[in-house]
């Protein structure tokens, strides 16, 4: 298999993914906690992952940034599947 065979099949698995919602729910509570983390940081101040899911509802740049973390953990996702399929790069 090529590379760009083997990046499809990628692709196709990590979309996958997306209509698993027990995959899709962790991923994105995951995602819009790091937003809140982010900006408490940013504003001295706190917010939660709750606050971030109304956010997102208004202001595209917080949509687009939990997007940004449920593409990485949906990566994330993926790269360890591999792992589990491969015993010998696991580590314990």
């Amino acid at each position: 298999m090529n590379q760009l065979e083997l990046a499809l099949k990628a692709v196709e698995v990590i979309n996958g993914y997306r209509s698993n919602k027990i995959i899709m729910d962790f991923v994105t509570s995951e995602a819009r906690e790091k937003v809140a983390e982010e900006i408490r940081a940013e504003m001295n101040g706190g917010t939660t992952a709750k606050a971030v899911e109304l956010l997102e509802m208004r202001y595209q740049n917080i949509a687009d940034r939990v997007q940004s973390y449920v593409n990485a953990g949906l990566l994330g996702v993926y790269m360890h599947s591999l792992s589990v399929r491969n015993p010998k790069t696991q580590k314990i």
